[in-house]
């Protein structure tokens, strides 16, 4: 992924950026300096963690094993009168072939509605109705 070789090397940047910041004669601007590296190396350790889980979801989809009953679970796509949902990780709204597909986690507040849902199924979400039409399963 693309995203986790950018974040690695920011922090791989931000890691020499420590080694290589050497006291000056100002001590409060050496420590404050080396503060707001640290604060930088903090949250890249972060997003390269949230990154390296959404790989593995990802990495999931093509192996999970087919299911009898048809319902959205991860690696869906599910087809609404209001749009297209793929069940995967929170990118957001995509567009694929001239066609908007919102691409949103398990975890998300409509994912979350989503889940188990089956065609006919119908779901609320932000006050207003819809009723899944279709779903295609990622390994189909």
């Amino acid at each position: 992924m693309e995203k986790i070789k950018q974040i690695e090397t920011s922090l791989d940047l931000s890691q020499d950026s420590l080694i290589s910041d050497t006291k000056s004669s100002a001590g409060d601007k050496y420590e404050t300096s080396r503060e707001m590296i640290q604060q930088d190396l903090d949250r890249l350790q972060r997003q390269l963690k949230e990154a390296q889980k959404d790989q593995q979801v990802l990495q999931s989809i093509p192996s999970l094993p087919p299911t009898k009953e048809n319902r959205a679970r991860l690696g869906s796509l599910v087809k609404t009168e209001t749009g297209l949902y793929f069940l995967s990780i929170g990118i957001g709204k995509v567009t694929c072939l001239d066609q908007i597909v919102f691409v949103v986690s398990l975890q998300s507040p409509i994912g979350q509605l989503l889940l188990g849902k089956g065609v006919g199924d119908s779901f609320t979400f932000q006050q207003k109705s819809h009723v899944i039409s279709a779903i295609q399963q990622a390994e189909e």
